[in-house]
């Protein structure tokens, strides 16, 4: 039985050990921290889940469909809309999807912020990126030759619109606030948006990585182990305690981890990321939420994007509030600065905050991946004879690209070895 060997346990090297295992095959997974699961991190406060990054999992995802039971994580679903901070203290507007929230199309018509025009464009939008495409279809080279910004003009969205709510909704979803992202990975996000949910799983997102650990029936999980070598036949691997672990071929799951002529295992130094900055603060009991699962959007902050109130995802949950910083190498305020992001967020919304509760700054949140495709191609996994890559930098920055890129190094190395896995 074959024995392949995978470096770093998030999504990618979870979603490969899966197919290895599909393959008949006993995968060793080697994870240097003393969890699996990788950016899906969770911490409790008082017994509150409170994710690395405000994530969410899209029900959609064809890779969400093929590896998850949705359902057991116990999800909240958000639903399909914002409220939008037009002005600070001012009372914030609804924008929801009509077809979702029928109820809600006279007050998303009245905000100001959807135009009748705006409508007409969305749905010839979401008709051009459904009509039974296939997803790789979505990634073709015209989709990526421009950015989000790009083609939110080219389709002549209204400027209100595209300010106030493609930008701090999306840039909150790739932290990108400028929306430099590659068109093609705003049509996919978007056509599951359009297909699907939204949700959080009551345990956060780490409850997510261990319904993928919990499927793993053949794997070898080793914790806290640091590949430092391995050879060109991919059959050696060296750990940084002297220790060699012999297997079938490597995987390298991690993003931006690579393998230099000595056999070295280092990081590509050339690979950018986008940081974000979740905060979680008290609020007074009498501040005015919600009152149902959606997200608020803050278009008149540079660095705040989005937040949304613990008590409207559960009732049971205290009176905090979960807020999304991001920014970039060019800003004159640091977002982990909490003194000026509380400003910021107090500026934005009206709303006053309390006590810290949790501050994570997350800079390697998503690889910044320029050509971006569905999946990759089986043949530019390999980096060398018996070594591969996965992650999400090698496909497009998100649990399905994650998904894809492990499960496709997956099945080319056993591709390789003919009938005999």
């Amino acid at each position: 039985m074959k024995r392949p060997i995978i470096i770093g346990a998030g999504v990618a090297g979870l979603s490969a050990c899966l197919e290895f295992e599909a393959a008949g095959c006993a995968p060793i997974l080697l994870e240097a921290r003393g969890e699996l699961g990788g950016r899906l991190r969770t911490d409790f406060v008082d017994g509150v889940p409170i994710d690395h990054g405000f994530q969410v999992l899209l029900t959609a995802y064809p890779e969400v469909k093929r590896l998850l039971d949705v359902k057991a994580l116990n999800p909240i679903r958000f639903d399909s809309g914002a409220r939008v901070f037009r002005s600070a203290g001012g009372a914030p507007v609804l924008v929801s999807d009509p077809r979702r929230h029928p109820g809600d199309a006279m007050a998303t018509l009245g905000s100001g912020l959807v135009k009748i025009g705006d409508g007409w464009r969305m749905l010839r939008h979401l008709r051009s990126i459904r009509s039974g495409q296939k997803f790789a279809r979505v990634f073709s080279d015209a989709a990526v030759s421009r950015s989000t910004a790009e083609m939110l003009e080219a389709r002549g969205y209204s400027v209100d619109l595209v300010d106030e709510f493609f930008r701090p909704f999306f840039g909150g979803i790739f932290l990108d606030r400028d929306l430099k992202t590659p068109e093609s990975m705003f049509n996919f996000v978007l056509r599951m948006f359009a297909s699907g949910s939204a949700v959080l799983p009551h345990g956060g997102m780490r409850a997510v990585a261990a319904q993928l650990e919990g499927n793993l029936a053949k794997t070898e999980v080793r914790k806290q182990v640091q590949a430092v070598w391995v050879n060109e036949a991919g059959t050696e691997l060296r750990c940084a305690d002297g220790e060699v672990i012999r297997g079938d071929g490597v995987v390298l799951a991690v993003p931006g981890l690579t393998r230099d002529v000595e056999g070295r295992l280092v990081r590509d130094e050339d690979l950018r990321w986008n940081r974000t900055v979740r905060y979680v603060w008290s609020i007074a009991p009498d501040v005015r939420r919600f009152e149902r699962p959606i997200i608020g959007l803050t278009p008149g902050s540079k660095r705040i994007t989005n937040m949304h109130f613990f008590r409207d995802l559960d009732p049971e949950w205290p009176d905090w509030v979960s807020v999304t910083a991001v920014g970039d190498s060019t800003d004159v305020v640091d977002i982990a600065d909490d003194k000026a992001m509380r400003l910021a967020f107090q500026h934005a919304t009206g709303i006053a905050v309390r006590e810290t509760i949790a501050m994570h700054d997350v800079r390697q949140a998503l690889p910044i991946v320029g050509r971006q495709m569905y999946e990759p191609d089986p043949e530019s996994t390999w980096l060398i004879d018996g070594v591969l890559k996965a992650g999400d930098d090698r496909s497009n920055p998100s649990f399905n690209g994650a998904a894809r890129a492990g499960a496709v190094a997956a099945q080319a190395l056993v591709s390789s070895w003919g009938s005999n896995p």
